[in-house]
């Protein structure tokens, strides 16, 4: 792993590179929160329920990532973060489709037993299947502020760091008022999902642009870019397929 990482040699990244990394990753971080926690509420009820306990694995995962920076300091390279964005952008893309999925054939599953014989074993396989993609999502999430805060150490400035918080503070609250009144308003989920992780891919482009040159990764993150645009122009056609394929 360590290899695959430092592959990748970086020039030295600026200030406002940090700055710039830090205020797309914190947007983008709260709106896969809420998103997750909309899709859940969405498909397995109880709204209150549902936002608090993704809210709730959401902050558990990204504790777990910043346990990962802590503990395998060696690996904190512009690669990292690099890798960190291209799957956070798959994962993202996915979201919604895992969850509508994994309800879709539950349901089935559910319908064919009664729940009261349903064992308590599938259940819970059931629930971690439906919160998998938030502890995943979380994760990764977690990944990226400790390692853009041990960027800007690595600066001269050492205020830097403490800006960075900041930053992913404000961003993140622009994230939690853009969703609700643009994104979900204007767009819904899967369109939501898709434009959501098309920043994370745009990030993983602007990241690749500091690193030396690699051609699979340019072509991986190039694959993914023409499946994001396909996916946007056909989201609205998906949409009905998927609902008309669920509740039929």
């Amino acid at each position: 792993m360590e290899k695959m990482i430092t592959f990748f040699f970086t020039k030295k990244i600026s200030t406002a590179q940090v700055y710039f990394f830090t205020a797309i990753a914190a947007f983008c971080s709260i709106i896969y929160e809420l998103l997750l926690a909309q899709c859940l509420a969405a498909t397995l009820g109880g709204t209150f329920l549902r936002y608090s306990i993704t809210i709730g694995l959401y902050l558990f995962s990204l504790g777990l990532g910043s346990l990962f920076v802590f503990w395998y300091s060696r690996f904190l390279t512009l690669g990292l973060l690099f890798y960190v964005e291209l799957v956070l952008s798959v994962l993202g893309l996915l979201a919604p489709f895992w969850i509508l999925f994994g309800d879709f054939i539950f349901s089935s599953f559910f319908a064919i037993e009664e729940k009261t014989n349903v064992s308590n074993i599938v259940q819970y396989c059931f629930l971690f299947y439906m919160h998998f993609m938030t502890i995943a999502i979380g994760f990764l999430s977690g990944i990226e502020l400790p390692l853009l805060m041990e960027f800007g150490n690595r600066l001269e400035n050492k205020s830097i760091a403490m800006n960075v918080l900041a930053i992913d503070f404000i961003f993140t609250c622009a994230g939690s008022v853009f969703f609700p009144l643009f994104i979900y308003a204007y767009f819904g989920l899967i369109q939501g999902a898709v434009i959501t992780s098309t920043l994370n891919l745009f990030l993983a482009f602007c990241i690749l642009r500091s690193l030396s040159f690699n051609f699979m990764a340019l072509l991986i993150c190039s694959s993914l870019a023409c499946i994001q645009i396909i996916l946007l122009i056909f989201s609205e056609s998906i949409r009905d397929a998927i609902s008309l394929f669920i509740f039929s």
